[in-house]
């Protein structure tokens, strides 16, 4: 089983719902009927976390590659947000 974890930080006054929504839209791309229901608000940071889901629910590309993309791409591409996959 994996699952994705969206860690949001510095937040000032409120979440940044705009990126929150694009970051999720472009991890749906790469799994099929990804869904994001838990959020842990704490001081000025919130956690997201993805329901876990199966290898076989992986499209485009494979969990690796997904990682390198994540690590070298997303992670670089949204100020204040951190995204990690967990497999």
């Amino acid at each position: 089983m994996s699952k994705f974890i969206i860690k949001e930080s510095s937040i000032k006054s409120g979440i940044n719902q705009r990126s929150l929504q694009m970051i999720q839209d472009e991890l749906s791309k790469y799994v099929d009927d990804l869904k994001f229901e838990i959020s842990f608000p704490s001081g000025n940071y919130c956690i997201w976390e993805s329901l876990e889901f199966t290898p076989d629910k992986h499209k485009l590309m494979s969990p690796e590659k997904l990682k390198v993309f994540i690590a070298e791409t997303l992670n670089f591409r949204y100020e204040n947000f951190t995204v990690t996959f967990i497999q």
